[in-house]
């Protein structure tokens, strides 16, 4: 698999291309931003009905491994909300797993169920970011939660109506002044997650 992600980066384009790791539902796009920061998406199904995406999970577990073998290189990977990434293991080669919460019972027990999943794999570091929080009170209970849990909660984003007026202009929000506060929330825990170097891989818990 190495070899086809290696076959595949030769034949790309300076700006974007259609990668040929994947046919069929499993489409996968990446396009080179003006910082010299590539944006890959992959794994999204073109129609209904076409099967599972078990090939796609395959494609970037591989694309994770082969990645995070050059230390210089920083990969942030937005997974759906789904258990399937880690019943898969599709990120058993991440050396963070960011699990999101948001102050309310559903969330804060999705990411439970999940972080005692991820502890079946050898990812070195596990933690929980507290999102859309309104309140102290809406952050207090999520810190509560994680000291239960024993998870480590890496930090704060605050709710903001200007990241939904970004998105209604289709701006990202990084380029919208007025969510300052929350850039600044999400920078303090890229900070909080680069403080630990690269960790050594662990071996998984034992399921029961």
């Amino acid at each position: 698999m190495p070899g086809r992600v290696e076959r595949a980066r030769r034949r790309s384009a300076p700006h974007s291309h259609v990668s040929p790791l994947a046919r069929g539902p499993e489409l996968s796009r990446s396009t080179r931003t003006p910082t010299r920061t590539w944006v890959a998406r992959h794994g999204r199904p073109a129609h209904a009905d076409e099967g599972c995406l078990c090939s796609a999970h395959v494609v970037v577990a591989s694309l994770m491994e082969d990645l995070g073998a050059d230390e210089d290189r920083f990969v942030v990977i937005d997974m759906e909300a789904s258990p399937e990434h880690f019943s898969r293991g599709t990120v058993r080669h991440a050396d963070v797993v960011c699990l999101v919460a948001e102050p309310y019972y559903r969330s804060l027990e999705a990411v439970r169920r999940m972080a005692a999943l991820a502890a079946e794999l050898p990812v070195s570091r596990v933690v929980v970011v507290a999102n859309k929080v309104r309140s102290v009170g809406d952050h207090e209970a999520i810190a509560e939660f994680c000291d239960r849990q024993a998870l480590e909660l890496a930090g704060s984003v605050p709710w903001s109506e200007e990241v939904v007026a970004a998105d209604r202009q289709c701006v990202p929000v990084v380029d919208w002044p007025r969510a300052a506060s929350v850039v600044d929330a999400v920078a303090a825990v890229g900070a909080v997650l680069g403080q630990a170097p690269r960790l050594a891989r662990r071996e998984p818990a034992q399921a029961r």
